[in-house]
């Protein structure tokens, strides 16, 4: 008897739950779905906006991004989303003892090519050639920066 009332009582919960209302998009290369309850539609554009703004900051695809920009030009204006990201990275090598490293993108995107149509398997030189250097990022107030032989690629925390 004592299985039966969790039971029941989820049941029950279904029965008396308010509508919900659900939409999805394709954001950051995935469908994203916000489910609220219904009547919260400024709510749920307003969270599909904020994401699009994320992804404006932080894809390496979009030519306007900022991490797109910064990978090929190595100097952009401030944008606090991207820095904010940058500097959670540099919290996660620390605590990693550097097995956490966003300048993988010196391997996965510049070697490997992933997410392009066609990748590339590089050679064991060109492996340990590849420049990982998460002290070759630099944000200040004005700008974000990163060292010329470096490339960022965040999609270890997506």
């Amino acid at each position: 008897m004592k299985k039966f009332w969790p039971m029941l009582f989820c049941i029950l919960s279904l029965l008396t739950a308010e509508p919900m209302e659900q939409r999805t998009r394709i954001l950051m290369g995935t469908y994203v779905t916000v489910t609220l309850p219904s009547g919260h539609n400024r709510e749920i554009s307003h969270t599909f906006k904020l994401l699009k703004d994320i992804e404006g900051s932080l894809s390496t695809f979009d030519r306007n991004a900022s991490l797109y920009r910064l990978n090929h030009t190595h100097r952009i204006s401030y944008d606090a989303c991207l820095a904010e990201a940058l500097e959670r990275s540099k919290v996660y090598y620390e605590k990693t003892q550097g097995y956490f490293d966003v300048t993988i993108g010196s391997i996965s995107k510049k070697l490997y090519h992933f997410g392009e149509a066609r990748t590339y398997s590089p050679s064991k030189v060109q492996l340990e050639k590849a420049p990982l250097n998460i002290g070759g990022i630099h944000i200040s107030k004005k700008y974000i920066m990163t060292d010329t032989d470096i490339t960022v690629d965040l999609g270890g925390m997506g």
